[in-house]
């Protein structure tokens, strides 16, 4: 004697391969570069001017445009780095005055 198996119809359906569902795009994060932007605070106060205070400082210049001064020498080395680099206010207005890039 012989059996015989049969499945009942919601197994079947089950078994039915899922339609591929979308993923949603990923949000698109920022280029990374920073944008000028003027200092909070007078140059004869002493504070710490960020990348984005001194292209400001210096004419609004693009991130990449101020980086390339740096690497070329024309910007003063930073007078420290506590994760991102500054210089002191008294650097900057010395090296504005010079007259500088």
């Amino acid at each position: 004697m012989s059996v015989n198996f049969a499945k009942p119809k919601a197994l079947i359906a089950a078994q039915v391969p899922p339609v591929a569902v979308p993923l949603p795009k990923p949000k698109k994060k920022g280029g990374g570069s920073t944008k000028p932007k003027a200092p909070p605070f007078d140059l004869d106060t002493p504070a710490r001017v960020r990348n984005y205070h001194f292209q400001f400082l210096l004419g609004n210049l693009s991130a990449s445009a101020f980086h390339d001064r740096r690497r070329k020498g024309l910007v003063p080395p930073p007078d420290g780095n506590d994760g991102r680099p500054f210089w002191l206010t008294e650097t900057v207005r010395a090296f504005l005055t010079k007259g500088g890039a």
